[in-house]
């Protein structure tokens, strides 16, 4: 019952938004249920439930404390109960605003579910139910189609797939989130054969949604994810088979890119383009937020008001940092930002731990790593589901494989 209820929970974190075209029925809250089950499971059955290192429990308390603060005693009038009204995108598909309290709360969520993933991880066949139960969610999000992004600028027409979501770079992230479930299940595999090729499917996946969703961050993010591997990895056998591995998955990605999709890769790709948009403004963007350091460093503005601080600046009207190591500096002050950075250190030492039994495993924790780090560096992940399957099965194999030796 627990890798059924892991299958379909990694099925359908995949399916949000993007996919209102199927069904009468709001398949994205499908993934909430079956986490808050999840949740509930690693707390009434899991006897070692804080698998996280000590220094990510620090930084919860300290950023829901802060989230407390900051609506219970400083902002109240801005936490908002329901929805925040809703705007139409491309194909009459609906973006439905989430009020403050929700978006709170599937913080809170986001985060509990993290935490249950890596409690539940000592048994490796969970893993491997994780995994390919993520990747046949993606897939299937691929042959039924969702929802595809359309911007027209005045020379073109850029193309990119957004499938299970509304925002192009989600479904990216969730490429990349398969291949590092992918690699990381890899390991645990042996020599199932039967199993490695269902892994090899699933990686291939996350590289199509990869390139099909456009994103640079996610691109960058499987780049490195590879570096890493082939720097860490110990024999020359290895290196070499992983080099054949990765050039046929990026073969084979390429050939099932529709002709669309790829002409608005290869405008998002050159260097030209991203000269003449300074990186889609982020470089606007991380200026501005910069020039206002004092006014957040010491407490941060607050959980989700991050804007506050350029508001009266063109740069306002992106809403966002797009980079996560700034927004929890301005939402949470440096205190935050130390505790943050210090708990994904102490995650790195421990993901860098060497298990003499699965040579693989310490590079294919950091491989993963490495790319939720890139997505960092340019969007604002932490509250997304896959931040938290990719925090979580790390610690989660980081503790217990350490366990086992």
């Amino acid at each position: 019952p627990v890798h059924a209820l892991l299958f379909l929970t990694m099925f359908f974190s995949t399916w949000g938004s993007g996919m209102q075209k199927l069904s009468p029925v709001d398949l994205s809250k499908i993934f909430p249920v079956l986490s808050l089950l999840v949740i509930v499971y690693a707390a009434l059955f899991v006897k070692k439930k804080l698998v996280f290192p000590r220094a990510f429990n620090w930084f919860a308390a300290f950023y829901f404390v802060h989230m407390a603060v900051t609506y219970v005693f400083v902002f109240p009038e801005e936490l908002v109960f329901g929805y925040s009204g809703s705007s139409t995108r491309g194909a009459d598909f609906v973006a439905v605003g989430e009020g403050t309290a929700i978006a709170l709360a599937r913080i809170v969520m986001f985060l509990a579910f993290g935490y249950a993933l890596a409690a539940l991880l000592w048994d490796r066949r969970r893993l491997r139910w994780s995994a390919i139960g993520y990747g046949t969610g993606l897939l299937a999000v691929l042959a039924l189609g969702g929802y595809v992004s359309t911007e027209v600028s005045r020379t073109s027409a850029e193309v990119r797939n957004a499938g299970g979501f509304l925002d192009p770079n989600s479904f990216g992230f969730a490429g990349l989130t398969a291949v590092s479930l992918a690699f990381l299940a890899w390991v645990e595999a042996g020599k199932n054969m039967r199993l490695k090729a269902v892994l090899a499917a699933v990686v291939i996946t996350g590289g199509l949604v990869v390139l099909q969703s456009g994103s640079r961050s996610a691109m960058m993010g499987c780049l490195f994810e590879f570096i890493v591997i082939m720097i860490y990895t110990d024999k020359m056998s290895r290196k070499v088979n992983m080099l054949i591995a990765g050039s046929l998955v990026v073969l084979v990605a390429f050939a099932f890119m529709p002709g669309t999709l790829l002409e608005s890769l290869k405008e998002r790709t050159s260097i030209g383009r991203m000269r003449a948009d300074r990186g889609a403004n982020r470089l606007d963007i991380w200026s501005n937020y910069l020039a206002e350091l004092p006014s957040y460093a010491v407490t941060g503005v607050g959980i989700l008001r991050s804007k506050e601080v350029i508001r009266g600046s063109y740069t306002a009207e992106f809403a966002i940092t797009h980079n996560q190591y700034f927004e929890i500096l301005v939402e949470t002050g440096l205190l935050g930002f130390l505790l943050f950075m210090t708990a994904l250190t102490r995650l790195w030492r421990a993901a860098s731990v060497r298990n003499p039994g699965r040579p693989l495993l310490h590079p294919m924790m950091r491989a993963a790593l490495v790319g939720l780090f890139t997505e960092f560096m340019f969007l604002n992940t932490f509250y997304s589901r896959d931040t938290w399957i990719l925090l979580g099965t790390v610690a989660g194999l980081a503790y217990h494989r350490r366990s086992d030796d």
